[in-house]
């Protein structure tokens, strides 16, 4: 590499951090290569060409100086831009205040100002740059002008012809060095958008490959004349979900594609995704569509100004399952009845309703008598197809209101959640045990089965909703101890 290559990287303009934007290393080489190579070696020329009388031009050009080396601590901590701005108004106005009160345009106020626009440049950016030209040049000719209209007095230095060629160099070094500089940067800033957009380009069509290859279905929409949302493609998977050939929706409005996105309001979110960006979700949708008739997961995001995709998830299956699971949660398989769980959440709730409302709740404490021998006599599934068979007798025969349910084994529990008194809770009693006394006809086998069941009743001062399952199940146990085929009532 030659001895010229760093000089070389450091006058290249910084890379872009982002839009407008440059790194704060190559923004302090360019501030220390401007002071360095213009400033600092203008200092010493002046030294052997001003006269002593002039010394203050000296001494404002090595507070620029000083003031650069300021500027670079400012650069560091984070804020080249500010750190260029400031070095730019403070060199002008120096050297502005220099040239008025030294004697007017001299050498030395002509050299320095080309600095300004080629740190503005190297910091700011070509735009910055050019304007701090534009301002340098006003006010170097306005001082000029103000010298000959005799605003100013002469120069107290005189050119010489070693002078001049230093000021006709400095100007065409430093002018070329910003010529240079804003068509690097300018250059940069080409080749960074470009970049930009190649890249946008690019994750565009990665993403426009995904969604095509997603197992769900995508539609895309574009908002006309502020009101109409037309569908303009969908991804091949939107075949097999909506049924049809997707491309047929193409061109279509909202209104005359997906009319049920209309009936249920989902068009006014659309509208907004599309029009005012964000994003819109909804888990469960009806919809009962000329093609399509399930539940949809729906998921809209704008894509572009005006512009936006929507997901159709077909979910039918999955709410079913999960519906399934919540239904087996609370419910015996077998049977189809509420389970204990069930059960014990409508108790507590029963006994809450009823201590407010002064009446009494009764339950029925059921199990069957002589259950196992038929079981082991006939299989598991004989007897599954009984329990199911007594599970149906009973939920049948139940009052609007009350609750049955199989508490275990062949064990079943019922609830009545408002009786007048034990009387009330001794006629659903027979009733039910009637009903169980007669034969069941399970595979062309006519069975015969009993009860025997156990009676409890609140009472003014309890409403404890253990308490009340205890005294069913210790009147069930007594009967069972005394004879089956009947009831006791807890006493």
């Amino acid at each position: 590499m030659s001895r010229a290559a760093p000089l070389r990287s450091w006058l290249t303009p910084p890379e872009p951090d982002g839009p407008g934007q440059y790194s704060i290393t190559r923004t302090i080489c360019g501030i220390a290569v401007a002071i360095a190579v213009v400033v600092t070696p203008l200092d010493l020329l002046l030294i052997v060409l001003v006269p002593a009388a002039t010394l203050r031009w000296i001494v404002l050009l090595v507070a620029v100086d000083g003031g650069c080396a300021l500027l670079l601590l400012l650069a560091r901590l984070g804020h080249p831009r500010a750190a260029g701005r400031l070095f730019a108004v403070a060199s002008w106005l120096a050297m502005t205040v220099a040239a008025a009160t030294a004697g007017g345009v001299s050498a030395p106020s002509i050299v320095a100002q080309p600095v300004i626009p080629v740190i503005a440049a190297m910091v700011l950016g070509w735009e910055e740059g050019l304007v701090a030209a534009g301002v340098c040049v006003v006010t170097v000719f306005g001082l000029a002008w103000a010298q000959t209209a005799g605003v100013l007095p002469a120069p107290a230095f005189t050119h010489t012809p070693f002078s001049r060629a230093v000021v006709i160099a400095s100007w065409v070094g430093v002018l070329g060095a910003l010529v240079v500089v804003i068509a690097r940067n300018m250059s940069a800033a080409r080749e960074s958008a470009e970049k930009e957009s190649r890249g946008r380009r690019a994750a565009q069509a990665k993403l426009g490959d995904v969604i095509d290859n997603a197992p769900f279905a995508a539609f895309s929409f574009e908002l006309r004349d502020g009101v109409r949302l037309l569908v303009t493609g969908a991804n091949r998977s939107a075949d097999r979900i909506i049924g049809v050939d997707a491309q047929r929706f193409v061109g279509m409005t909202l209104e005359e594609a997906f009319p049920q996105l209309v009936e249920v309001g989902a068009d006014t979110e659309l509208h907004r995704v599309a029009r005012d960006g964000g994003t819109w979700d909804t888990p469960d949708l009806a919809y009962k569509g000329e093609f399509f008739q399930g539940v949809l997961e729906l998921h809209a995001f704008q894509t572009a100004p005006g512009a936006m995709t929507v997901f159709f998830s077909d979910v039918t299956e999955k709410r079913k399952a999960e519906e399934q699971v919540r239904y087996l949660a609370y419910h015996d398989p077998l049977t189809q009845l509420p389970n204990r769980k069930l059960f014990n959440d409508r108790l507590h709730v029963a006994l809450a309703n009823a201590q407010r409302g002064g009446v009494n709740v009764g339950l029925l404490f059921v199990d069957l008598d002589g259950f196992k021998p038929i079981n082991d006599r006939f299989g598991h599934a004989f007897g599954d197809d009984l329990l199911s068979a007594i599970g149906e007798r009973l939920r049948s025969s139940a009052r609007a209101g009350d609750t049955v349910a199989r508490f275990g084994g062949d064990e079943f529990m019922v609830l009545l959640p408002q009786v007048e008194g034990i009387g009330q809770v001794e006629a659903v009693a027979r009733k039910l045990l009637a009903l169980l006394a007669e034969p069941f006809d399970i595979h062309g086998e006519e069975v015969a089965m009993g009860a025997s069941a156990g009676l409890s009743i609140t009472s003014a001062e309890d409403y404890d909703p253990a308490s009340l399952i205890q005294r069913a199940d210790h009147a069930m146990y007594r009967m069972k101890s005394e004879g089956r085929g009947g009831f006791r009532i807890w006493e």
